[in-house]
């Protein structure tokens, strides 16, 4: 009996300090909240409405004769109109709203953190904006996201299948296949940018086209035709072409001797921006122009001044030739605006190309994060046109890029923190 006695008080105090531990857990895991009451009080509406309403009336006449006879009554129905009052109650149930509102909202996971990126980007500047837009994003997920390294192709599928970058959003396929070699010894496709966005050829000024009815490289032979395009005296057009290290120099050299026109046509490589300055200005100056581009390209818009169709004309190749496609119809593009003849589909002798994600393989092993957001994100050829033409205004230094990179993350912001979010669901 004495033991019971004495355990029943140290029972007491030891509930007692459950339930309060139990309290105090309970209002530290609670998540605050707002509430917020709104009553709409009942009210009542009169409304007057007019009725009309058949009332008999009874009207008493006094009838007068000479002669003596009774009075008559004559008795008449009148109608009047007599206004009723209707009331109608207009009634609102009295209802409360109820929001929450996270006071602490619990911080955004950060999957990258600690990790190092070293993102690479291609040595064309009309590629800078995926660099940036997929930069912006490894940030947001908290990778620590090194300055990019500007490459020329050989070298950037080098350096990614051995690790030294571990991304680009710069590849296109199939004009990289021939690079398939170098990066599939540690790299991999990791995502396609824009799906079927990478369109190119050869380009004329219009008004040549017109002279001398211009088709086809093959008419580059004609001997006015070489006159009107020899710029350097050296007895050949000079095209305007691609610069070595790119995919489409490959292409090039392999066509001209292919379609038989290396006596005829001279290959400039020089760096492109430096050759595209100067087609500009001869095309201003009102000398006969050819020159190879791509799409996208802010070369190919209004406000540059050389609009496919308007001022230039894609011109056709005039046999199918190519160093690594084998499929003609992969080179016979349809829908092109501008083409030679109204041609559709238009023999481009370039395959249309996918904009991709090359990425790291063992990068992509050990971030599951990134390896998710390359997978999800992409982009149109409207946005990469649009950032494109701002550059071409002036608005193309790094800082400039990355502010339009901001900007079209919080035009898109669904879609952006939607991509954000798969990728650190991905996370281990």
């Amino acid at each position: 009996m004495q033991l019971k006695t004495f355990l029943r008080p140290a029972l007491l105090v030891s509930a007692v300090m459950v339930l309060l531990m139990v309290f105090a857990a309970c209002a530290t895991a609670a998540e605050p909240q707002i509430v917020e009451k709104e009553v709409i009080v009942e009210k009542e509406v009169i409304k007057e409405v007019p009725v009309e309403k058949q009332v008999v009336v009874e009207v008493e006449k006094e009838v007068v004769v000479e002669k003596e006879v009774p009075v008559e009554i004559e008795r008449i129905k009148e109608v009047s109109v007599e206004v009723e009052k209707i009331v109608e109650k207009e009634v609102v149930v009295e209802r409360e709203v109820v929001k929450e509102v996270l006071v602490n909202p619990p911080p955004l996971a950060m999957p990258g953190k600690g990790v190092e990126v070293q993102p690479a980007r291609a040595n064309w500047n009309t590629g800078y904006f995926q660099e940036a837009l997929y930069s912006l994003a490894l940030e947001e997920l908290g990778y620590d996201v090194q300055g990019h390294q500007e490459l020329d192709n050989a070298i950037f599928y080098l350096a990614v299948s051995q690790g030294d970058v571990d991304f680009w959003a710069n590849a296109w396929f199939p004009l990289h296949d021939q690079f398939e070699e170098t990066w599939s010894q540690g790299a991999e496709i990791a995502g396609t940018v824009i799906q079927s966005g990478g369109m190119q050829g050869y380009l004329v000024d219009k008004a040549s086209v017109e002279k001398f009815g211009i088709t086809t490289l093959a008419d580059f032979a004609k001997p006015e035709v070489k006159e009107a395009f020899d710029h350097d005296g050296d007895g050949k057009a000079d095209l305007y072409g691609c610069s070595d290290g790119w995919g489409c120099n490959k292409v090039i050299e392999h066509q001209i001797p292919a379609f038989e026109l290396s006596d005829h046509i001279n290959h400039n490589t020089a760096a492109y921006n430096a050759m595209f300055a100067d087609v500009k200005s001869r095309y201003e100056n009102g000398d006969s122009v050819f020159y190879y581009t791509w799409a996208p390209n802010s070369t190919l818009t209004k406000g540059f001044g050389l609009v496919p169709g308007t001022d230039v004309i894609w011109v056709e190749v005039p046999s199918f030739a190519h160093p690594a496609i084998t499929d003609e119809s992969k080179v016979m593009i349809p829908g092109v605006e501008g083409c030679a003849g109204d041609n559709d589909p238009c023999f481009m002798g370039f395959a249309a190309n996918d904009i991709q994600v090359i990425a790291n393989s063992k990068f992509l092993e050990e971030n599951p994060s990134a390896e998710k957001l390359f997978e999800v994100m992409n982009l149109s050829l409207g946005d990469v046109l649009a950032q494109n033409n701002r550059m071409a205004a002036g608005e193309n230094s790094q800082e400039d890029i990355d502010k339009h990179a901001r900007e079209w993350a919080a035009i898109n912001a669904d879609v952006w923190n939607s991509w954000l979010d798969q990728a650190r669901r991905a996370a281990k």
